[in-house]
């Protein structure tokens, strides 16, 4: 509630990515999974709202305990948190000093470091971080970057299960959806885990990413587009769909 998404889509993001205010974490991509019980019942903690923010640390008994400006835990025990982000990713830093803003402003004492990407993966493999900002792993239905983050035997092999956050149900939930072929048992299956992430809130959506893309239709057609979005074309090792973009082009005739 503390973190202004939106100017962090604005700034850091110049306007191309779309806002994330979904507890779940899935958002726009997933929209047609989404289950209207998590906004109803939590949406408001994905919503920027300062003084709201505030008054339930107020409510929470976090306040300025030793008078130096900046809030601690009940029991008057400072709260220091470092937000770590790698060396040179610009518009992560970017975004990240757009949330510490009004993290600070509501007197949480957040500080940023920026160690060197291989430090920072290790590091989030590890567990040894206390804020940071890191990605999901997108495709045609939440059960990839829902298992790719949440599940136990993948801890410590890659950033991406960085939150290390384990619920047994959730586990046994996502192994359900693979032995399961009815599109609505699938639905209902991801409506009970959304729930449980949404409580938990193990990560704080901030934005879906944009898949960005540059084509040149001079000597060549048949390019994905925001009209004709039919995969993701983008020129990555991690994207095997771009062999579709490949094979769909047509030569124009000089």
């Amino acid at each position: 509630m503390l973190v202004d998404r939106q100017a962090i889509v604005d700034i850091a993001g110049y306007g191309y990515p779309l806002l994330n205010e979904d507890p779940s974490g899935l958002g726009e991509l997933y929209a047609s999974f989404a289950n209207p019980a998590v906004a109803e019942q939590f949406g408001q903690y994905g919503v920027f709202d300062l003084e709201a923010g505030i008054a339930l640390l107020d409510e929470a008994g976090y306040v300025d305990a030793d008078g130096d400006g900046f809030r601690d835990n009940p029991d008057g025990t400072p709260i220091e948190l470092d937000f770590k982000v790698p060396n040179g990713w610009t518009d992560w830093i970017d975004a990240v000093q757009i949330a510490m803003e009004t993290l600070q402003e509501a007197g949480i004492n957040v500080s940023l470091s920026t160690p060197e990407a291989a430090v920072w993966t290790s590091d989030l493999i590890a567990g040894n971080f206390e804020l940071t900002l890191n990605s999901l792993a997108a495709a045609a239905n939440p059960y990839l970057p829902y298992i790719r983050s949440f599940n136990p035997a993948d801890f410590g092999k890659s950033r991406f299960t960085a939150p290390h956050w384990e619920n047994a149900e959730v586990v046994e939930l996502l192994k359900q959806y693979t032995t399961i072929k009815d599109p609505a048992e699938q639905k209902a299956i991801m409506d009970q885990i959304q729930l449980f992430v949404a409580e938990a809130l193990p990560i704080i959506p901030l934005y879906n990413s944009p898949s960005f893309f540059q084509y040149n239709t001079t000597r060549w057609t048949g390019w994905a587009s925001a009209e004709d979005p039919k995969y993701a074309p983008a020129v990555s090792v991690t994207n095997p769909a771009r062999l579709l973009q490949l094979l769909d082009l047509e030569p124009v005739a000089q």
